[in-house]
């Protein structure tokens, strides 16, 4: 509202000044035919005071030309991630037929895989993967799904991730990989895991 009062105002500005010369001319002009220069001078004044509406119109119209995020996109949003975590594959599939984000995150920066995966739904951390999720985002603190996977001893998500792919050096901003936690909470089966993919070519 307020960037169209100030556009309004200087197109207003600029009329005005423009009028008023034109009044000026009127005055100034000799008598000589000053019935057919005050007409002219008339019918310009009308195309500018069009020219002006039009301005008003644009101005209000390309002030407005945004699309917000719909209020029911991002409830669709945060329950994709909500149901991820439940692992309610039926809710995951309804509410991204109705146009959800499979990338979806919420406050924490969290991705419905990364909540799959941090509480062990294995069927759904491979639909969301089939559905074009990133198994490499980082939440705000710079953890991926596999790390939350591992941090839970989730093994058998873990070497789901892994073959899709997974970059298990990835550090998170304290500067722990997902080996690195397996190696101090001792979970021999994971590390084993975790140290085999660590030495092999990562698929990208």
């Amino acid at each position: 509202m307020i960037l169209w009062s100030l556009k309004a105002q200087k197109i207003y500005s600029v009329f005005k000044k423009h009028q008023a010369r034109k009044i000026r001319i009127i005055v100034r002009r000799p008598t000589l035919e000053s019935n057919d220069f005050a007409s002219k001078t008339w019918v310009k004044i009308m195309f500018f005071l069009v020219a002006f509406i039009f301005c008003i119109h644009y101005v209000t119209n390309s002030s407005l030309n945004y699309k917000p995020l719909k209020k029911g996109a991002i409830m669709n949003s945060l329950e994709l991630v909500e149901a991820a975590g439940n692992g309610d594959t039926q809710q995951i599939t309804s509410l991204l037929t109705t146009g959800a984000d499979v990338n979806s995150k919420d406050d924490h920066g969290r991705s419905a895989l990364m909540k799959a995966a941090k509480y062990g739904h294995k069927g759904v951390v491979e639909l969301l993967i089939q559905l074009g999720a990133d198994i490499h985002a980082r939440d705000n603190r710079g953890t991926n799904a596999v790390y939350w996977a591992a941090e839970k001893a989730h093994n058998g998500v873990v070497e789901l991730l892994i073959r899709h792919g997974a970059d298990v050096d990835a550090i998170d901003d304290r500067g722990w990989s997902a080996l690195d936690h397996a190696r101090a909470t001792q979970n021999k089966t994971l590390t084993a895991i975790l140290e085999k993919a660590a030495s092999l070519p990562r698929v990208m």
